[in-house]
């Protein structure tokens, strides 16, 4: 079960004040497939069902600078996407139905804060309201914090003191049950940049660690771990011209002669 968004954002800025409008399509499948077997019998049994739906929505936010904090706001609105759904097994196959996903809003709220020169602070805040889409399910939310330290490379002498390092924590609780209880994620990131030939090409580096549910309560438990790569500033599409090419300059004019 996959869930994609693509998104088109338009920003506007009046002085210390951006505005931002954003169209959002969403996409995405639900398949499942369920197999029995047996000794006895002759034909296994056999059954799938496969869901797809799509349809956009839009979001509006707005972030406020005040000198070295910034306050930030966001919202999604509500979506029901549509799509169909089949069912097969083994030995037929139903004609497709429509099929429906309801999205909550979504709300978000976030601050900025750089404390010195070499160190800023980001915290936020996500709020989706389930419980209106369906009494089996309540709000969920997610509030993160983030540390970051940018050296000032002028004043650093070696090489490994000029690294952008970033930390952060989050804790969500998500809103299904599972084996009576809701279930709560925690995730822990971390990363750095590396300068490359310039300050504007640079190789971005970064680990998360991610605990979904627990034993004791849930009766069940994830663990992942990921790792992010990523490059910024490399333009291999164009070239720059070169202007290092000898060039004719007039001699100036004597005008003593006048």
């Amino acid at each position: 079960k996959y869930i994609y968004r693509a998104d088109l954002i338009y920003s506007y800025n009046f002085k210390n004040l951006s505005l931002g409008i954003s169209g959002n399509y969403y996409f995405g499948h639900d398949n499942r497939t369920f197999e029995q077997f047996s000794e006895e019998a002759t034909v296994p049994t056999t059954e799938s069902l496969r869901r797809n739906f799509k349809n956009p929505t839009m979001s509006f936010g707005a972030i406020q600078r005040f000198h070295d904090h910034a306050l930030g706001l966001h919202v999604t609105l509500p979506v029901t996407l549509e799509g169909e759904s089949e069912r097969s097994s083994f030995h037929s196959s139903e004609d497709a139905v429509d099929f429906k996903y309801k999205l909550p809003m979504l709300l978000g709220l976030s601050y900025t804060g750089i404390f010195n020169k070499e160190f800023k602070v980001a915290t936020d805040f996500n709020y989706e309201s389930y419980s209106e889409i369906s009494n089996e399910l309540r709000d969920s939310w997610k509030l993160g914090i983030g540390l970051a330290w940018e050296p000032e490379k002028d004043r650093k002498n070696h090489w490994w003191q000029r690294i952008p390092l970033r930390a952060g924590y989050s804790l969500r609780e998500l809103s299904f049950p599972s084996g009576g209880e809701y279930v709560e994620e925690n995730t822990f990131s971390a990363g750095c940049s590396i300068a490359l030939k310039n300050d504007i090409n640079r190789l971005d580096m970064g680990v998360q660690y991610q605990l979904r549910g627990s034993l004791d309560s849930n009766q069940l438990q994830d663990r992942s771990f990921m790792l992010m790569l990523g490059f910024t500033g490399f333009d291999i599409i164009t070239k720059a011209p070169d202007r290092t090419a000898p060039r004719e300059i007039p001699e100036a004019e004597d005008t003593k002669l006048w």
